[in-house]
């Protein structure tokens, strides 16, 4: 049995490096670069009430700027749900070891651990949980192919536990804007694979490993969160 998955995961790992070479860098990262920023009427979160339940007001203001993210005296990170509006600002709650759960003023919430995506409520398709450990050794290159075991929330209130075959695809400089600030980072793609569906993470990382900016799945419906450090 560890045999045959250990095959089928080095052709995946094949299939998976000839896809990306055929396919264009600007097709890949068409849509969520980190220009789609600027001059957006990006939501704050204001008056905050921060509690597990993740109650807080907002206001809107005409522009995403350092200045008003300072005056807000709260702890935030920029959250662009791609392709489902302007980013907005999700305020830190609750915070268990690693874990910290971030709130939008919509009652949304979202789960991090080191940084990486593992968990999300309030988007109809959740992730209800995922294992951040795969990307940890994948990115340190401890291993070639990490497995990931993601659990998706479906459309009959169903959770839908799926394994996933992970390596990492690319990784290059590249050079990013967050909210007035520009960061020198390498982009690290990690592509994964089951027999169903593709899909592709991706993290900004700076010199001293910092996470300046990670792009990740929330399921196959609800698509990708874009989370920017500020």
């Amino acid at each position: 049995m560890g045999t045959v998955l250990a095959m089928k995961m080095m052709v995946m790992k094949k299939s998976l490096l000839k896809i990306l070479t055929g396919l264009s860098l600007a097709a890949l990262v068409a849509g969520c670069g980190p220009d789609r920023r600027q001059g957006v009427g990006t939501q704050i979160v204001s008056g905050l009430v921060a509690s597990r339940t993740g109650a807080a007001t907002a206001q809107a203001p005409a522009e995403m700027t350092r200045a008003n993210i300072a005056a807000m005296g709260q702890e935030v990170i920029l959250v662009d749900h791609l392709g489902h509006g302007a980013p907005s600002l999700f305020v830190k709650g609750g915070t268990n070891g690693a874990k910290i759960t971030w709130f939008s003023a919509a009652g949304q919430s979202m789960t991090l651990e080191g940084g990486y995506l593992i968990a999300t409520r309030g988007l109809g398709f959740d992730l209800m949980a995922s294992d951040a450990n795969g990307i940890n050794d994948l990115l340190a290159g401890r291993v070639e192919i990490a497995t990931r075991t993601y659990e998706f929330l479906n459309g009959n209130d169903q959770i839908v536990t799926r394994t996933f075959g992970c390596a990492i695809t690319l990784r290059e400089p590249e050079q990013i804007e967050i909210v007035e600030r520009s960061f020198a980072t390498t982009r690290v793609e990690e592509t994964c694979a089951d027999e169903r569906h593709i899909f592709t993470n991706a993290y900004w990382v700076d010199s001293a490993g910092t996470l300046r900016q990670m792009r990740q799945l929330i399921s196959p419906e609800a698509g990708y969160f874009q989370v920017s450090t500020l």
